[in-house]
């Protein structure tokens, strides 16, 4: 039947639980985080509940654009509160209001705005002289509504730096106020220093501000408001006191007042004030206020929030109270004793300590290990139970790796916590720096930051964090019920079986429903846990996979605790090199006895014979109720409905069946490259080694050809040349002209000559894991990634990209000079042939694949050839050549790295949109070798109007030179042997993953690496041409590096690449070149003093380094 309930049906009268549970749910969760955590967010206050009763009153219904009537606004509290008096004069001379109804919230507006003046008036200025504006949404816009009020477009704003402790609405560039007004900064020199008032006179005079703000959010001390007006005055500008801060402190006199002295003072009342998330503004100057009133309405918004000013007058009324100001008293003495508890315990303080509510902890010396910075500092804070927020700190490069943590203390304040709690939170927070690690990554322009906590120290700390948040007030008490442990822990998540395997030492990566494994887990001990993994029968959802991990009861809180660090990245699990980590995220559960969850019982081998022999999964009826036996050899236990415990566990003992314990785990699978505490469990004896992978190219090979040799020479009168062993086409009509149309139009080269390898199978991305340095797992179907194969030791085999056609069947294309060498040992690898890891003869690539070399005649139609087509016509080109609006679309929707299955021109193919040019918008196109040559014509024919040129090997390599992509011989391996890390490109190695072939002898040079490639510019005229192996000296003459490689830019410029001392490898670095001496040899190098007429040497060419990518 239909549901006949009206709206009034379905929400009067009701509770949150009743229309919407799973957001009541969610406020449930927030109640129970707030009650658990340290809340030590300075910007965060508890909002009382009175507070929130307001913003949760009808007042949220009601809309009043305008304000209340001029006189209602100026009488006293007292006067306001004789409601009869209030509604006559309204009904007599109404008010400012565009909308009827707001008779009692023009009382409400007018009460709040006196609260607040009485609140803030202080010995210079009365409240009655004071005007109060309660309208601006957020402290932000209260700001820009001062600014529009009080300056013009050309007019300068002068504030705090905003990584110096501004804030984004004080002139910030990201913010509207940086955008639409001109703005200049002062700062703070160095992290130990303080305001500086006469450099910032200094700055005023030559900045000339109309407006100067002073007031911040992560600068502890406090202004000196005199100062500040001294400047304004002597620069003609008006000062705006922004208090959001300590607006609390300042109105229960635990702050220096700015009122009064500042022309205007804005401030929000969700901080200190313990209100509600608004904003106020407020000045004695009443002319200001006027332009104020009109800038915020109708200027910046429409109408109030209503709710919100009632919820801050009752705020305001709360603050003008002995408690609340003895709570201000209070949060300012807990900063100052945890600065001084903090100090003692070894933590730095930016700034030197603080006198407000507020301080900002200094990374550098907090005790951690290594590199840690602001963002994963504090998200491991959050995990352990503390609450808090990076900051940048003076002397950080950008804001998205800070070095600063800031905290605060009006939230615990407000929970009742002192002194003696103030030292317990700073030693913990002492030994929780000390038990993090920064972990640094590889970034393509910038390094990435990362970290790991010890997991025994980090689960000490969680529970001395929890046992002192629950002696704190709290409105919401949430307590603890004592449950029996269990033995199950339910894992669940789409990677869930690759965790599963990572974690233990048994292959189970490949379990199916109903499968169970008798496994191994190591301990953060390092002791060895045995387990049961129990796939589900009825787990056959690829996006949600379950697994059932039976463990001890008396270990599974600890487990469960270890798993889940493990699974949010944060976990330490390897001294030596912490940048690993397990796959993940994976939900982590402990089945605790409580009705709804599935159980178990561990069985002894003879009880579990009882019910069944047979290893997996198998039903078993007990009376009325089932269970599943589910055993791996002598490993059993019983899964069953917690439903059902009672009945389940008296049906046990009638047959005097007890709790048992799992029996030691099995050997480990030494086969596995990796699992957790695999490198403690290596035994003594050793295997013979397998042989390690050897090289040597065949000489006095026959050049091979592309399909489309006759047309380079015979059409096209290409210039050709051997390259790689292959017959090819280093330019058609020249080089800079081939290089002008791939960055103009488009340039259409032949790369037949790569080698395209087809991996397939179910294990295709586990395989590519192992031998590459990509997460081709995480890789989507339709997605490309560039990456490297490193040998065993660390070293570069090649570079190449893997394209994911399908889920199981990928492509990857290698370069031409690395194609047999590439394919034997894929090949080698892939049979076991070779060692994957030295002085480690156990390991093995575990997953087996399908190799194809798509260049064999013998893969018939599979075969497939590269053609590139790149620049900026490309993609018009190519959809010229589709034959239906659907194909146009996909090519049209291809971001870079995407390929696509299409029909061009008749002819099925891949496109992808990868390159090897620097150009944004090119392709690289997989197509048969007898269709390669109508291909090839049909693009340049399509094409020719837009201006695309076939191009050659000389304008790839000049290309890739300009953009800053290395080249397999000169930045990679060569006679160098540089890695990925040397060329700069280590970000396209993925440190994160726990094993991949040459990882850990890549790591190993990384640690030691004292050089990099650079990209330069030779900025001398008709300077020779430099060539790889040319040396570089510094301007002393010191040697530092050689060229690796060199073209000419567009312009003619010289752009190239070098291999140079980190030192000397800054950009606009001086880098002094002896162009073209590599390749013109003098018999012995003549001293100065032996000079003399006739004589000639080498003079360098100067240089400079520029930025690394074009």
């Amino acid at each position: 039947m239909p549901d006949h309930k009206t709206y009034a049906d379905l929400v009067f009268n009701k509770s949150l639980d009743d229309v919407d549970p799973l957001i009541a749910d969610l406020i449930e969760h927030e109640q129970r985080r707030q009650f658990s955590k340290l809340i030590l967010i300075p910007s965060e206050s508890i909002t009382p509940a009175p507070v929130r009763m307001a913003l949760g009153s009808p007042l949220t219904s009601l809309y009043g654009e305008g304000y209340p009537a001029g006189p209602m606004t100026r009488d006293t509290p007292e006067r306001l509160a004789d409601l009869d008096w209030q509604l006559a004069r309204f009904r007599r001379y109404g008010d400012r209001r565009y909308y009827r109804g707001n008779e009692f919230t023009n009382v409400l507006e007018s009460l709040a705005q006196r609260r607040c003046a009485s609140l803030f008036a202080n010995e210079w200025i009365k409240a009655e002289d004071l005007r109060v504006n309660v309208q601006a949404l957020s402290g932000a816009a209260a700001n820009n509504a001062v600014y529009e009020a009080l300056l013009e477009p050309d007019d300068k704003i002068l504030g705090l730096s905003l990584a110096h402790g501004g804030h984004l609405s004080h002139g910030a560039i990201v913010n509207r106020s940086g955008r639409r007004f001109q703005t200049a900064s002062y700062t703070i020199t160095d992290v130990n220093a303080q305001l500086d008032y006469t450099n910032i006179l200094e700055i005023a005079r030559q900045e000339q501000p109309r407006i100067i703000v002073a007031g911040y959010t992560s600068y502890p001390w406090a202004p000196d408001w005199d100062r500040f007006r001294e400047i304004a005055d002597e620069v003609n500008a008006y000062l705006l006191a922004d208090i959001s801060h300590p607006a609390g402190l300042v109105a229960a006199g635990e702050y220096p007042s700015p009122v009064g002295i500042a022309d205007i003072v804005t401030f929000t009342t969700h901080k200190t004030l313990f209100g509600p998330r608004a904003a106020a503004i407020l000045s004695h100057k009443h002319s200001v206020m006027r332009r104020v009133d009109r800038s915020v309405f109708p200027g910046e918004q429409g109408g109030p929030h209503l709710n919100k000013i009632g919820a801050m007058a009752v705020a305001f009324e709360i603050a003008s109270t002995d408690a609340f100001r003895a709570t201000q008293r209070q949060i300012v003495a807990n900063a100052a004793v945890l600065a001084e508890a903090l100090t003692k315990n070894n933590v730095g303080l930016a700034y030197g300590g603080t006198n407000t509510h507020l301080l900002v902890i200094d990374l550098k010396r907090s005790g951690a290990v290594g590199d840690l910075r602001g963002e994963p500092a504090v998200r491991m804070l959050d995990q352990i139970g503390i609450v808090a927020n990076r900051n940048s700190l003076p002397g950080d490069i950008g804001f998205s790796a800070p070095t600063g943590v800031r905290i605060g203390t009006p939230w615990l304040t407000q929970r009742g916590f002192g002194p003696t709690e103030m030292k317990e939170l700073a030693a913990i927070l002492a030994q929780s720096f000390e038990a993090m690690t920064g972990v640094t990554f590889p970034g393509r322009r910038n390094d990435r930051f990362r970290g790991r906590i010890h997991f025994t120290k980090f689960r000490k700390l969680q529970k001395d964090v929890l046992a002192l948040a629950e002696h704190g007030h709290a409105e919401h008490t949430h307590s603890s019920t004592d449950q029996k442990p269990s033995a199950v822990i339910e894992l669940r998540g789409r990677r869930v079986l690759a965790f599963a395997d990572e974690i233990s030492d048994q292959q189970v990566r490949d379990m199916q429903p109903g499968d169970v494994v008798h496994v191994g887990i190591s301990e953060p001990d390092s002791n060895v846990c045995s387990a049961l993994l129990v796939r589900p029968k009825d787990n056959n959802l690829p996006w949600d996979r379950r697994l059932y991990v039976i463990v001890d009861p008396a270990a599974s809180e600890n487990m469960a605790a270890w798993f889940r660090s493990i699974s949010d990245g944060y976990a330490l699990l390897d001294n030596d090199e912490p940048s690993r980590k397990i796959v993940g995220p994976v939900v982590v559960t402990e089945a605790t006895n409580t009705v709804g969850v599935v159980s178990a019982v561990i069985l002894a081998e003879s009880d579990a014979n009882v019910f069944g022999k047979r290893s997996g999964t198998t039903s078993v009826q007990l009376g009325e109720h089932s269970a599943l036996l589910v055993r791996d050899g002598a490993a059993a236990a019983l899964l069953y409905d917690q439903d059902n415990a009672i009945a389940f566990t008296t049906m046990l003992e009638n047959r005097v069946i007890t709790s048992g314990s799992l029996p030691e785990p099995p050997d480990p699978d030494l086969n596995q490259p990796f699992f957790l505490g695999r490198t403690q469990r290596l035994p003594s004896n050793r295997p013979e080694a397998q042989p390690e992978f050897e090289w040597a190219e065949q000489p006095n090979q026959p050049l091979k050809q592309t399909p489309l040799e006759s047309i380079h020479r015979d059409q096209l009168n290409a210039r050709m040349v051997p390259f790689a062993g292959w017959n090819m086409p280093v330019y058609y009509r020249g080089i800079s002209e081939e290089h002008a149309a791939v960055r103009q139009a488009a340039g259409l080269f032949d790369v037949g000559h790569m080698g395209v390898f087809s991996i397939e199978g179910p294990k295709a991305s586990e395989f590519l894991d192992l031998v590459t340095t990509a997460n081709a797992s995480r890789l989507g179907v339709g997605r490309s990634a560039y990456t490297y194969l490193l040998d065993a030791t660390g070293h570069t085999l090649d570079d190449l990209i893997i394209y994911r056609l399908q889920t199981e069947h990928y492509l990857a294309v290698v370069n031409a000079s690395n194609t047999d060498k590439d394919w034997a040992w894929l090949n080698g690898v892939n049979e076991h042939r070779y060692a994957i890891e030295p002085n480690d003869p156990w390991a093995k690539v575990t997953a087996v694949v399908t190799l194809r070399n798509l260049k064999d005649d013998a893969e018939a139609d599979r075969r497939r050839l590269d053609l590139a087509l790149q620049g900026p016509e490309s993609r018009k080109v190519l959809q010229r050549l589709a034959h239906d609006e659907e194909t146009k679309r996909i090519i049209r929707r291809m971001r870079s790295f995407d390929v696509r299955t299409v029909n061009l021109g008749g002819t099925d193919l891949e496109i992808a949109r990868t390159g090897y040019t620097g150009e944004k918008i090119g392709y690289e196109i997989f197509v048969h070798p007898e269709a390669a040559a109508d291909l090839w014509t049909n693009i340049l024919q399509t094409g020719e109007d837009l201006g695309v040129k076939p191009a050659g090997l000389g304008a790839r390599d000049s290309t890739r030179t300009e953009a800053g992509l290395p080249l397999y011989g000169h930045e990679l391996a060569g006679p160098l042997d540089l890695s990925p890390g040397d060329a700069g490109f280590g970000s396209f190695v993925k440190m994160y993953k726990p094993f991949f072939i040459g990882r850990s002898g890549f790591h190993s040079r990384e640690k030691s690496r004292k050089s990099r490639v650079v990209r330069f510019r030779i900025t001398d005229d008709r300077a020779p041409i430099a060539r790889q192996g040319d040396p570089i000296v510094d301007r002393r003459g010191a040697w530092i590096g050689t060229v690796t490689s060199s073209a000419l830019d567009v312009h003619d410029n010289q752009i190239g690449m070098a291999h140079i001392a980190l030192r000397s490898s800054e950009e606009s670095s001086a880098l002094y070149i002896y162009a073209g001496v590599s390749a013109r040899r003098t018999a012995a190098p003549i001293a100065p003093q032996d000079l003399q007429e006739g004589t000639r040497i080498p003079v360098p060419s100067n240089a400079m380094v520029i930025s690394r990518f074009q």
